[in-house]
């Protein structure tokens, strides 16, 4: 018994010792809690100890919000995949536009400055009254129109535009022509030669105002009307204009044509100091080589030639150009000379002229010495041989 007793008292003290020896291991349970717990603090976890395992608070990244780092093996494992949580979409409506916006209604692309207030939506559109009017009505719902603002008619001031530079005959017949009621005159020229540029003068000077034959109405008028390029216009456009030639009630009307003065006409008559060649319809046919209908030059009752510029006039047109740049631009006499006479080669000097000056930047210039090549040397024989 004794044995037994020691054999017994040896296993319970060995048994004493490994639970003592598990103790010492494990440490308080409520120390380790409490060094978990802060450790899961500072990494933003949050311990819940009802499941027995620390959990953190709802995430907006995942739905759920639970973090499987922290899980349990087995929780993974039963754990569906999370899914992720889809954007909200901000329910929108229409807004009243800032005023302070330079906003374009987005339907008529009429400012804000034309049409008033607008509305704005949701994804950068602008919308107008008229125009919400309009697809209210195209619903079928009884809504009362409203009628867009006319479009203000702003014309373009061209201050700087240069004048008619130098034939000073042709321009006062012109200009008397319009004072004395002359109901047809035909302004004509080779191309270049200013035919444009005097209308516009004469335009700004309010002594006419050019237009087109689409423009042209049957509302009596007593401003004289320019139309140029008559020798351009589609046969459709010259048979409009010729009926609108023929009407007892209109304006004064001049036209322009590229041509040639005719030559001196038999018809000679001499009056009041003055002597007046009376060209005949087929000779005005032939200068314009018969690119107007004689419809419409029986209806010509005065006729202005313009002939081409002189050097001289050239450069005193090149200087008011480049007079009227907003930068400042100066050439030369020299390197002037060399580009009037460039121009002079086109058959549109005048056109050239005004294309070559374009070309130039703003700026002081002159005329570069280019440097001929030297000749090649030829070789020379040498004595004796052939």
């Amino acid at each position: 018994m004794s044995g037994a007793d020691d054999t017994s008292g040896a296993v319970g003290a060995r048994g004493a010792s490994e639970v003592e020896d598990e103790t010492w291991l494990l440490g308080d349970q409520s120390e380790f809690v409490s060094a978990e717990a802060s450790q899961l603090h500072l990494l933003g976890v949050t311990e819940s100890r009802s499941s027995g395992a620390p959990l953190r608070e709802p995430s907006d990244e995942f739905e759920g919000g639970e973090d499987a780092v922290a899980r349990e093996p087995h929780d993974v494992e039963d754990t569906p995949p999370q899914r992720r949580r889809k954007p909200r979409i901000i329910e929108r409506g229409p807004t009243r536009a800032d005023v302070t916006l330079d906003a374009w209604c987005s339907f008529c692309c009429r400012p804000r400055a034309e049409i008033g207030e607008l509305v704005a939506g949701p994804a950068g559109a602008f919308i107008c009254k008229a125009c919400l009017t309009a697809s209210s009505a195209l619903f079928g719902d009884s809504v009362s129109p409203v009628s867009l603002p006319a479009r203000p008619h702003v014309e373009t001031p061209t201050p700087s535009a240069p004048d008619f530079i130098g034939q000073p005959e042709a321009r006062s017949a012109l200009i008397d022509a319009l004072r004395t009621g002359v109901r047809c005159v035909l302004l004509i020229g080779a191309e270049g030669c200013g035919k444009s540029t005097l209308l516009q003068m004469l335009q700004r000077e309010g002594q006419g105002a050019l237009t087109t034959v689409d423009a042209l109405t049957g509302t009596p008028s007593s401003t004289p009307l320019f139309i140029e390029d008559v020798d351009q216009l589609s046969t459709e456009h010259q048979r409009a204009l010729s009926a609108f030639l023929g009407r007892a009630s209109r304006p004064t009307v001049v036209l322009s044509a590229r041509g040639n003065a005719p030559s001196s006409s038999k018809l000679a008559l001499r009056g009041e100091g003055l002597r007046l060649n009376i060209p005949t319809t087929g000779a005005l046919s032939r200068a314009m080589r018969d690119t107007v209908t004689v419809s419409i030059l029986e209806h010509v009752q005065h006729l202005v030639s313009l002939r081409p510029p002189t050097s001289a006039e050239y450069k005193d047109m090149a200087r008011a150009r480049l007079a009227a740049r907003e930068h400042a631009t100066a050439l030369s006499e020299k390197a002037l000379s060399v580009l009037v006479a460039e121009a002079a080669r086109s058959p549109r000097a005048g056109h050239e002229l005004q294309a070559l000056l374009q070309r130039i930047p703003p700026g002081t210039w002159d005329l570069d010495k280019v440097t001929k090549p030297a000749p090649a040397r030829k070789g020379r024989r040498k004595k004796g041989t052939s």
